[in-house]
């Protein structure tokens, strides 16, 4: 394989399409499209998107992760979804738009057991870094209108 198609495996790898369908009392529901994946895998929360896009990852290698992940039950998650490795990446659709919102992901580094990256909202055409999944979450919640929410986070009052 040349060093050129070498680039556009990796750069597909560390690509996703991540269509936000609903955001409903911070409950995030939708599509994620990957060159691995056959089809849309749907997830139906903010973890659950997380952990399809770690699970792509760790079978891909790319990107290598710094460290490998703790768990209480010490095993693998259950293979659930059709990831394949592909000699040839498929591309992923640039036309899929979410109902709410609609991002392209491209995670650079696994290091610090975290995510570093950029994240581009489609919709304002805008891109931010992040250093961290918390950060991620926070960019794409701060991209998802005010009003589709329906409750305030609780807050503190009288802290000391």
């Amino acid at each position: 394989m040349s060093l050129a198609a070498a680039g556009i495996m990796r750069r597909e790898a560390c690509t996703a399409l991540i269509c936000i369908d609903s955001f409903d009392d911070y409950s995030m529901t939708g599509r994620l499209y990957h060159s691995s994946l056959a089809h849309e895998a749907y997830f139906r929360s903010f973890m659950e998107l997380i952990e399809i896009l770690e699970h792509i990852f760790n079978m891909l290698e790319y990107p290598q992760s710094s460290m490998t992940l703790r768990s209480f039950e010490g095993t693998e998650p259950a293979e659930r979804y059709d990831i394949r490795k592909p000699a040839i990446p498929a591309s992923v659709p640039f036309n899929a738009k979410g109902s709410t919102a609609t991002f392209r992901l491209r995670v650079m580094f696994r290091q610090n057991a975290t995510w570093q990256g950029s994240v581009r909202w489609m919709e304002a055409d805008k891109e931010e870094n992040f250093r961290s999944v918390l950060e991620l979450l926070h960019l794409m919640d701060s991209a998802i209108p005010n009003h589709t929410r329906k409750a305030e986070l609780p807050y503190f009052e009288n802290v000391m």
